[in-house]
């Protein structure tokens, strides 16, 4: 009986792997970047970045093309919501390619920080709008006074 000796080859497996993993690194992350999700229903999630500062919470949405009179932030019970309709396009035409999503969005945030909403501030510039919410007093951290005995 004869052995048969095979002989491995390092870079064609690893480009196996190399492929594998651009794979999974598309379809998991590229959407993001893209400029939002949009779901199996139909339905738009905007890209989103949020970050905290000591004094509020800024969370900016991507909303290209949007009218800002469409769009609608409310808060409740630390939850954030930004709604709206982005414009749809002319149905008589021949769509060639068809990428930005048309219709309603919604996208909503849970905050873990409770802040002021009579103070927060919404703007809508060059097609993204920007919540600033600034952080309840009774969460900012205060400095106590060491007193000697």
């Amino acid at each position: 009986m004869a052995t048969t000796v095979k002989v491995w080859e390092p870079l064609r497996d690893f480009v196996s792997l190399r492929e594998a993993m651009d794979r999974l690194v598309e379809d998991s992350f590229i959407p993001a970047f893209k400029g939002g999700d949009v779901r199996a229903n139909g339905s738009y999630r905007p890209a989103a970045d949020a970050w905290e500062s000591a004094d509020a919470v800024v969370v900016e949405l991507a909303l290209p093309g949007a009218d800002p009179n469409s769009v609608e932030v409310t808060y409740e019970q630390d939850s954030l919501t930004v709604s709206g309709t982005l414009p749809e396009r002319d149905a008589d035409q021949t769509w060639v390619l068809r990428e930005r999503p048309r219709g309603g969005f919604q996208r909503r945030f849970a905050l873990n920080t409770p802040i002021e909403v009579e103070k927060a501030e919404a703007t809508f510039k060059d097609g993204v709008l920007t919540l600033r919410l600034p952080k309840s007093e009774a969460t900012k951290p205060r400095k106590i006074n060491v007193r000697m005995n």
